[in-house]
């Protein structure tokens, strides 16, 4: 009997593990306050979650303006509300830009940082 109940348990944890990382597949829009020599500067962000499958995430982020503007395909992990993400080759205007998300689920949000930016993105 015990060996059943840990069976049904077993398979009810793997089974809510994988609908929560289904869960956070979809397209987040956010931003990031950058200083430049005029001021700070709201810099937009999207970020498209494709895939997420034993705890590996696929998808693209996207810089909306600036030196880096553009898509940049994203690999990476999640583990329990962690997430960490970074781009698989680089972009931008001279090809130097990389992309870089580590932080938390938290429901429809992924709060965390971009390198020394605090980002919070919305589904």
């Amino acid at each position: 009997m015990r060996l059943r109940n840990v069976v049904i348990a077993t398979l009810f944890i793997a089974s809510a593990s994988a609908m929560a990382q289904d869960s956070i597949k979809g397209t987040y829009n956010g931003n990031f306050e950058l200083q430049t020599n005029v001021g700070p500067r709201k810099m937009g962000l999207t970020m498209v979650i494709d895939s997420v499958e034993d705890g590996k995430v696929k998808g693209t982020a996207t810089f909306q303006q600036g030196s880096c503007r553009g898509d940049y395909p994203i690999e990476g992990f999640v583990k329990g509300d962690t997430i960490g993400v970074r781009s698989t080759s680089k972009g931008g205007a001279s090809g130097d830009c990389t992309f870089g998300f580590r932080g938390k689920i938290e429901g429809n949000r992924l709060v965390g940082n971009m390198g020394k930016y605090e980002v919070e993105f919305r589904k």
